[in-house]
């Protein structure tokens, strides 16, 4: 799980994986523990990987994650994994774990939202053309550092998702 990652071995010390994110917040929590970091996250246009789920157009009997079957082998059902995984990755956000499993301090929550227009601490997108089209992101001109762009885009206040 947890993407498809192409990156400098460095990453694999400074952001390690986190085995208590079960199914739930893995991808998020790497992506915000890296950027918070000084890693610029980048998107391929054309991915081409995807997660094989079975559908009502592909029954594959292919045993899920939470079907009773699967479930029964586990020491504790996947439901208690996943709210267990929920609670963990507020526990990132709020800096309750070991530093390592936390967010970094090279850039802020306040960052990420200015760039992604999805704040975290609220639950919410406050910016739909961010989120959904990359607004700001795609305006940038990527041979200059993310944070120097970031510098200059300081159009979303921090008020906006403190409140």
């Amino acid at each position: 799980g947890a993407g498809f990652i192409f990156c400098a071995t460095e990453w694999v010390h400074e952001v390690p994986y986190d085995r208590y994110l079960y199914f739930h917040g893995e991808e998020q929590a790497m992506m915000l523990r890296s950027f918070t970091r000084g890693y610029s996250v980048f998107h391929v246009p054309d991915v081409p990987i995807f997660h094989k789920y079975n559908d009502e157009e592909n029954k594959d009997d292919r045993p899920l994650h939470w079907d009773e079957a699967e479930d029964s082998s586990r020491d504790r059902a996947w439901y208690v994994l996943k709210n267990e995984a929920v609670s963990r990755f507020e526990a990132m956000l709020a800096g309750n774990l070991p530093a390592h499993f936390c967010l970094g301090s090279q850039r802020t929550l306040a960052d990420y939202r200015l760039l992604s227009g999805i704040c975290f601490e609220k639950r919410e997108i406050v910016d739909k053309e961010k989120a959904y089209r990359g607004a700001l992101a795609t305006t940038f001109d990527w041979k200059m550092q993310l944070d120097d762009a970031l510098a200059g885009a300081k159009e979303l206040s921090e008020e906006e998702c403190a409140q």
